[in-house]
């Protein structure tokens, strides 16, 4: 009686009939709260559905929602979202048993309820959604709709999935530019396209001004052995003043892009590839080609990059900058041309 909403019928080729799954709750279930499922209806016909045991229960206090399956590569994937995180399952068939990999998430917090298409070339794309802050706050509560978040799917070789950038949505950008560096601790060494950061015993730090509102920036970072805590804070206002932090804690196997999180990720021990849009109030970061991180940031305007490293020492090399294009607006009437204003239209 509870939920049985955001059904998803596929064909399964082993049983030879439908299946639909519908986000329900088992009352019967003997961990009182703990029964919210799959529930799995069959079908010959997609005409006369017969309810069987569910599909999934996985084991969480809330539904698993909007329910997405797959099969690419030999691997059959489940898809459902808890508390708008979209967690994933995979298998060797489509009845499992469903393994949890050691990251089960394909975006981070706020790229919400992630479902997929096939692409063409065997690829796959993901779409979630980004909600706005509430009164345009840094800690304002996100809201519902927003943006739509588009991803490429990546499949590593054990069958896990990440996510990157959709290469033909890469917003337009100018020629690299040529921005002041400077050192701004001990232990920071500078030059064009290059920072090595060296603290042992502390923190150091440089940082590159006249960063675009709206920008591309793409870099390697090496951390050096026993490196604790390093990486950037976006759209800074004076050194480590202000702006968004974008920390890479490697014991922790943690990547933080302000209030938004991914963990436990890969080893980050080692070379790594960063790239970052900033674009509005958007800050979207991809790590190495598959995981991506996206954050709704809209109170802070800086144009400092700043780079840190605490208790260690890393080097961040073949530093690229990028001012991006405006791309339409799309509150912009696509009769008249003229800008819609509160209560013009929705």
């Amino acid at each position: 009686p509870h939920h049985f909403r955001d059904p998803f019928v596929f064909y399964d080729q082993a049983r030879g009939c439908f299946v639909m799954l519908v986000t329900a709750q088992r009352t019967d279930y003997p961990l009182a709260g703990y029964g919210n499922c799959l529930a799995q209806l069959v079908s010959p016909d997609l005409q006369r559905w017969t309810l069987v045991e569910p599909f999934l229960i996985p084991g969480f206090p809330d539904a698993p929602e909007c329910p997405d399956y797959f099969v690419w590569n030999g691997w059959h994937y489940l898809i459902f979202s808890n508390g708008l995180q979209a967690r994933y399952r995979m298998a060797r068939s489509s009845h499992g048993p469903w393994l949890r990999p050691a990251l089960d998430l394909l975006d981070g917090p706020w790229g919400r309820v992630m479902k997929t298409a096939p692409y063409h070339d065997n690829r796959r794309i993901g779409v979630a959604w980004l909600g706005t802050r509430a009164g345009d706050a840094d800690d304002g509560k996100l809201q519902w709709g927003g943006h739509a978040v588009f991803r490429e799917l990546v499949q590593q070789a054990d069958g896990t999935l990440g996510s990157k950038f959709v290469p033909e949505m890469a917003l337009p950008a100018g020629a690299p530019l040529s921005l002041p560096i400077q050192a701004m601790t001990p232990g920071a060494t500078v030059e064009p396209g290059r920072i090595a950061l060296d603290a042992p015993e502390g923190l150091a730090a440089a940082a590159i001004s006249g960063v675009p509102h709206n920008a591309h920036i793409r870099l390697t970072v090496a951390p050096a052995p026993q490196a604790r805590r390093f990486g950037l804070r976006l759209r800074a206002a004076n050194g480590l003043t202000g702006g968004y932090p974008l920390e890479i804690e490697p014991d922790a196997r943690r990547v933080a892009l302000y209030d938004a999180i991914l963990c436990p990720l890969p080893a980050l021990d080692a070379p790594a590839t960063l790239e970052i849009v900033l674009y509005d109030d958007i800050i979207d970061l991809c790590l190495n080609e598959r995981h991506c991180l996206i954050n709704r940031c809209p109170g802070q305007h800086g144009d400092q990059l700043t780079f840190f490293c605490h208790n260690g020492a890393a080097v961040f090399s073949d530093i690229i900058i990028t001012s991006l294009s405006s791309v339409p607006d799309w509150r912009k009437s696509e009769t008249d041309g003229e800008t819609l204003r509160d209560g013009g239209a929705n």
